[in-house]
């Protein structure tokens, strides 16, 4: 057996959190959120097998009703897609990422 997908839910410095929602327009909902679902990856061997979703699911149980954030490149849509089924909504704007040329977009599971 080997390792193939990973996720997790963290609580972030307060400076990280307030960038990453003053960035998409969001600071009035900031207080809101203390976790963020993060660092979810699959192997590009093993997607498409359901592993993603079952990462999203243990997660969110884990929340026990509780409210987590999370960002998603733009041009994801399978992602976006799994977090849209586990309940999270785009929330604000898409913003330049700092780390390249690419799109991100916060996404939020209210309680």
């Amino acid at each position: 057996p080997s390792l193939v997908a990973i996720s997790a839910l963290k609580r972030f410095y307060q400076q990280y959190k307030n960038s990453i929602f003053q960035k998409a327009g969001c600071n009035d909902i900031t207080s809101n959120y203390e976790l963020e679902m993060g660092w979810m990856y699959v192997k590009p061997a093993s997607r498409g097998k359901g592993f993603g979703q079952e990462l999203l699911a243990v997660a969110m149980n884990q929340l026990n009703g509780g409210s987590c954030y999370t960002t998603v490149r733009s041009d994801n849509h399978v992602m976006r897609h799994m977090l849209n089924r586990h309940g999270f909504n785009k929330a604000g704007t898409e913003y330049l990422s700092n780390k390249g040329n690419h799109k991100i977009i916060l996404y939020i599971k209210p309680n």
